[in-house]
């Protein structure tokens, strides 16, 4: 949404392409990982998923276990069936679909004055 500018968001976005920061880029931009596991003690920012790691796939089945239990026991669609009205929910408003860029945004990123995430 760039008719909200900020620092971090505008440094990024300007090197998306740069090796230095495309880690960072994805951090914050690209669509998170199916599934996520931290080791919050070493790691209190969360910034190295472990759920692929195969030194935690125990503690992985253990939670992934105790989750799915959680999800039927609390009649969660996902493990029991039924609908999930989320799924066709609208995520944006009408008027987030064509928004119009900042004035910083424009320039910065020489953006037209207008965008549309749908055509």
């Amino acid at each position: 949404m760039l008719q909200f500018p900020s620092p971090t968001k505008m440094f990024l976005l300007q090197r998306a392409g740069d090796p230095e920061y495309r880690p960072l880029f994805d951090l914050a931009f690209s669509k998170r990982p199916a599934e996520e596991l931290y080791a919050l003690a070493a790691d209190p920012h969360q910034m190295e998923n472990l759920a692929d790691d195969p030194g935690y796939q125990s503690t992985k089945a253990e939670l992934g276990a105790q989750l799915q239990e959680y999800l039927r026991s609390t009649g969660d669609p996902r493990e029991v069936g039924g609908a999930m009205k989320w799924e066709k929910a609208r995520y944006f408003k009408e008027s987030d679909l064509r928004p119009e860029p900042s004035p910083e945004a424009i320039e910065a990123l020489g953006l037209d004055e207008r965008y549309s995430y749908i055509d």
